[in-house]
């Protein structure tokens, strides 16, 4: 695809600047409830190739109350367009979703503004697709970011597993976003046991700072500013079994932390059932 041009009389910006906006966004398909689904998907019905699966943007509305199914990766298997659109999803590979990037170095600026600022992305599956959506598209990109979801599975005491890691990994290149207006964690499998919490004491691997189901959450303190954190999770069993992590939150909520310049609002969500 071609460079984008910088020529001043380009027909589009002679628009109102709001009127432009409303293109990016119909264009990107951000709507009240939407949200972008981060994942692969074969786009052809032919799965005997021996081919890589192609990056794909996959959006489509959120039930106020969703499921478990619609935060999975649903972009894998192939569908007939028809059938996508049928059920009101768009899904489109990464360089024609974005091609609009491409026409104008003035489009380019504004169009990745909203793009990047306004989309709330959702990472499919596990950490890791969190860090491969954040890492390439560069710190410059990464500033614009305000609204991410992403899979937790993690729940082990060792500082070297259960996703601390990657947890660090994320609120690293997070730390470029002026502003995160939200982080949304799905903790699906936490699994931590009390004996194991109970070791955990024992051995010292935990200060009275650092949650011990959600390993890793208090990296995301180093932010400049998180609005909401919201927590897709079993509160009712963390408050039966893991209060440790339950009054970090508290502290988080009231920024009863060093260096930290606005309170941050946690907010719990649960699985509605799927029937």
């Amino acid at each position: 695809m071609s460079t984008p041009s910088s020529s001043p009389s380009f027909p589009f910006l002679k628009l109102p600047l709001e009127l432009r906006e409303q293109v990016y966004r119909h264009l990107f398909w951000i709507y009240p409830g939407y949200r972008c689904h981060l994942g692969h998907a074969y786009l052809t019905p032919n799965r005997d190739e021996e081919k890589h699966t192609t990056k794909v943007y996959e959006v489509s509305k959120h039930p106020e109350n969703p499921t478990e199914k619609d935060y999975s990766r649903r972009s894998y298997h192939y569908e007939p367009a028809a059938e996508i659109v049928k059920r009101g999803i768009y899904r489109e590979t990464c360089d024609v979703f974005l091609a609009i990037f491409h026409a104008n170095k003035a489009v380019y600026a504004e169009a990745m503004r909203v793009f990047y600022g306004e989309t709330f992305f959702i990472a499919s599956m596990e950490l890791w697709d969190a860090i491969r959506f954040l890492t390439p598209i560069g710190a410059h990109r990464r500033k614009l970011l305000r609204h991410l979801s992403f899979e937790f599975w993690g729940s082990y005491v060792a500082q070297e597993c259960g996703g601390w890691v990657e947890m660090r990994d994320i609120a690293n290149l997070l730390v470029d976003s002026d502003r995160m207006e939200t982080i949304e964690i799905r903790a699906i499998g936490i699994s931590v046991e009390l004996d194991m919490l109970e070791s955990a004491r024992c051995a010292g691997t935990r200060t009275e700072y650092q949650p011990v189901v959600f390993s890793g959450l208090h990296e995301f303190c180093r932010l400049k500013f998180l609005g909401t954190l919201r927590l897709v999770a079993d509160k009712s069993r963390l408050m039966s079994n893991y209060p440790q992590d339950l009054e970090w939150l508290r502290k988080l909520e009231e920024r009863e932390w060093e260096g930290t310049e606005r309170k941050t609002r946690v907010l719990w969500c649960s699985y509605a059932r799927d029937d």
